[in-house]
């Protein structure tokens, strides 16, 4: 006889951007603010994602302006990063929480699915 499981498989997004460049930092949030943005499937997010762009658009400005090696923008780029990847953090356990644990929803939110799920959620919104 098979065993059922009476609990579901939880899906998790890997948020960790450590040991990831900024560039590909930048990149990842894009890609979430893109999965988020007219989503009827995901209403009323924690960040107001106009904020969240606005944030976005800043940090990929300083990547820009840190190039040159000036600590003063490597700095400003850095508390940047520190204060959108909390944003993509807080959005990202939204939508976990949002996708009814269905793999299907998780993945038009374009975060990486972690855990028991392990998919790619780059595909595009329906």
């Amino acid at each position: 006889m098979k065993k059922s499981n009476s609990t579901p498989n939880k899906i998790k997004a890997k948020l960790g951007l450590k040991g990831v460049s900024d560039p590909d930092a930048a990149k990842a949030f894009m890609t979430s603010y893109n999965g988020l943005l007219n989503n009827p499937k995901y209403t009323n997010p924690p960040v107001d994602l106009a904020i969240y762009k606005a944030g976005i658009d800043q940090f990929s400005a300083l990547i820009v302006d840190a190039e040159d090696g000036g600590k003063k923008a490597i700095s400003a780029k850095d508390k940047q990063r520190i204060a959108v990847s909390k944003l993509y953090t807080l959005l990202g356990h939204f939508a976990e929480t949002a996708c009814n644990e269905r793999s299907g929803n998780f993945q038009h939110q374009r975060f990486y699915a972690g855990g028991s799920q392990s998919q790619d959620c780059s595909c595009a919104v329906d």
